[in-house]
């Protein structure tokens, strides 16, 4: 039995119940939400382990259309599934690099960073009273 309220309350409003636990996920429950949670014969638990399937909310939007005929459609989702395949085989290649093996951003990043370092060298010859271009 396990004792549920309060503890500073008064004893009056702590009640007991007892658990029952669950033999396939483990987790304990009030009898009136283990029959909940055995539905069917089976535990939820066991059904939500099932894997979801994902929702594909362009075939359903070009399914749904009332405007393509039955051949429109088709030829609309395979456009849009080697699309999808294309874009799959892009990301798995890491997008779009440069010959150099460096991304665009990298190749920013890394531009940014040598102007900021070259800004540091020129202000520092200045504040030492020496010509912009001594330390570059």
């Amino acid at each position: 039995p396990v004792k549920l309220g309060r503890p500073d309350e008064d004893a009056e409003s702590v009640v007991e119940i007892e658990l029952i636990e669950c033999e396939e996920c483990g987790r304990s429950f009030a009898p009136k939400i283990f029959e909940k949670h055995w539905n069917d014969g089976q535990p939820r638990c066991l059904a939500a382990a099932k894997k979801r399937t994902v929702f594909n909310s362009a075939k359903a939007r070009i399914s749904n259309n009332s405007a393509l005929n039955a051949e429109e459609r088709e030829g609309v989702l395979a456009a849009n599934k080697k699309a999808a395949k294309e874009m799959k085989r892009k990301k798995k290649r890491g997008g779009s690099k440069k010959k150099g093996g460096k991304s665009k951003w990298e190749a920013q990043s890394q531009e940014f960073r040598e102007a900021m370092k070259a800004n540091r060298l020129i202000s520092k010859a200045e504040s030492e009273g020496k010509p912009a271009h001594y330390y570059l």
